[in-house]
């Protein structure tokens, strides 16, 4: 059955705005719509932190946790984590910027910057060159003596032009560009960056054991990104703010009386067709075991229609038993439930209720059928 909801507006100082909203947090009752769009700082700043917790949560659900003592708090935690993500993401950039040096020399050879330097300091300039194999066979080495293969495969061939500087070019590409490290320094740095990055993971996996500090922080951000959502969409003419929401009737004398208690000014309407209330659904307990099917349909009744959770209950539970229509059928079903059940006695009701009505509308069939 779908509840009855009033439609409240309620009026407060500018003074009492966040009292005000506390409380009605408190009170749990009001659905609150926004008057305007909620536009702050603190909104934009909590939107950010969560992102950041977030982004935390699912580097650290990857990893084994590690038990030790707990002596940090969780918002350092976060800034920690997010600083060793960011200079992580930064060294493998750097790392994968050196892999390609590295290749570079495995593919030339491991020459020097040095002797490179030396050979230009007596008058001569040494160019590189990348080709397709098939450039082999329209030149003549016999007429190039500057021109030298300095390594080739099936596809490319790589070439080494030297030449003094008075001396005009005869390949007219563009020149390779050579690096700016030696190899030496370059595999250096690669072994700095791997140490740099495994020492990043060991303290990431260390902070493992605060996952749940940092799932208690997120639900922490969340509330406070809720009241501010409230705070900055309510109404307001000059020093009066307002807001608007819905609550189920049967809940006006606490409405009420929170009011008279906080000196709030309220204004009670009925909904009207053009407005969208929450929808709350009270059923009784076996009427609830089918809310599973509804939750996994992703179906909820609007608040100006039909209930229809007892009559799709019972043609769905006849529907099951004439598909399966074997006695036999049901009461396995019947006895895996139970032993389900017995082990899992902690998990909500409503599944394994279910279950014991569709097994039973299987065995009542069979047995007719």
């Amino acid at each position: 059955m779908i509840s009855k909801m009033s439609k409240l507006t309620l009026l407060v100082m500018k003074s009492n705005i966040d009292n005000s909203i506390k409380k009605l947090r408190k009170l749990g009752v009001v659905h609150i719509n926004e008057i305007q769009k909620p536009i702050s700082k603190d909104i934009d700043k909590l939107n950010g932190d969560l992102g950041n917790v977030e982004t935390v949560l699912d580097v650290l659900a990857s990893r084994e946790i590690v038990k030790q003592k707990n002596d940090k708090n969780a918002e350092s935690i976060v800034d920690e984590i997010i600083n060793l993500e960011k200079e992580k993401k930064e060294l493998i950039s750097k790392e994968k910027e050196l892999i390609k040096i590295k290749d570079w020399y495995e593919d030339w050879g491991k020459v020097t910057l040095k002797d490179l330097s030396k050979i230009e300091e007596y008058g001569y300039k040494v160019k590189l060159f990348t080709q397709p194999i098939t450039y082999l066979k329209t030149i003549n080495f016999d007429e190039m003596p500057n021109l030298f293969i300095v390594n080739k495969n099936k596809n490319t061939v790589k070439l080494a032009e030297i030449i003094s500087n008075d001396q005009e070019e005869e390949l007219k590409f563009k020149p390779i560009e050579l690096p700016k490290l030696e190899y030496e320094q370059t595999q250096n740095e690669i072994k700095i960056i791997n140490d740099k990055l495994s020492e990043i993971e060991f303290t990431i996996n260390e902070n493992s054991s605060y996952i749940d500090e940092v799932r208690n922080y997120k639900e922490k951000l969340e509330k406070q990104l809720e009241f501010s959502h409230v705070k900055y969409g309510m109404g307001n003419s000059e020093e009066i703010f307002y807001l608007s929401g819905y609550f189920p009737t049967e809940k006006k004398e606490s409405v009420i009386s929170e009011a008279d208690k906080n000196n709030w000014g309220i204004v009670f309407e009925e909904p009207t067709l053009e407005d969208n209330p929450p929808v709350l659904i009270k059923n009784n307990k076996w009427i609830r075991i089918i809310s599973p099917i509804f939750e996994f349909m992703g179906t909820t009744p609007g608040y100006h229609e039909y209930d229809i959770s007892v009559w799709f209950l019972l043609f769905f539970s006849l529907f099951f038993g004439m598909l399966i229509g074997d006695a036999g059928y049901g009461m396995i079903f019947l006895i895996l439930t139970i032993v389900a059940r017995k082990k899992m006695k902690d998990s909500p009701f409503e599944p394994f209720a279910l279950m014991y009505v569709l097994s039973g509308a299987t065995i009542i069939w069979g047995a007719l059928s």
